[in-house]
């Protein structure tokens, strides 16, 4: 949000030929397409650390950083920007019932 307002302003000026509705476009692009990616991957990163057996506990914290990444990767891919999108991804996460849950958040606090 805080780069929407400066590009829906700057936007304009800069290309002449820039229309509200385009702007209207790139927001709605930000935000829906972030929120929705976000909730696709967290849904599929969830219901991946549920069925997935690692031999160590330790490496589920790994796994939640990867699968991190890779959230963040995609979605700036396809051209929303990765932040929100790993933000709800993670909220997704954090409140699903996954296995080992307290080695993970011993891993997160270690990280912070």
């Amino acid at each position: 949000m805080a780069y929407v307002l400066p590009i829906s302003f700057l936007e304009p000026m800069t290309q002449p030929t820039a229309s509200f509705e385009g702007i209207i476009f790139l927001f709605i692009q930000f935000l829906a397409l972030r929120a929705i990616f976000g909730v696709i991957s967290g849904k599929l990163s969830s219901k991946l650390i549920e069925n997935l057996n690692l031999d160590f506990k330790g490496l589920y914290g790994v796994l939640l950083v990867t699968l991190a990444i890779l959230t963040f990767a995609v979605s700036e891919l396809i051209g929303a920007n990765g932040f929100l999108s790993v933000f709800i991804a993670g909220f997704i996460v954090g409140n699903a019932k996954v296995p080992h849950q307290s080695t993970d958040i011993t891993f997160f606090e270690g990280l912070a």
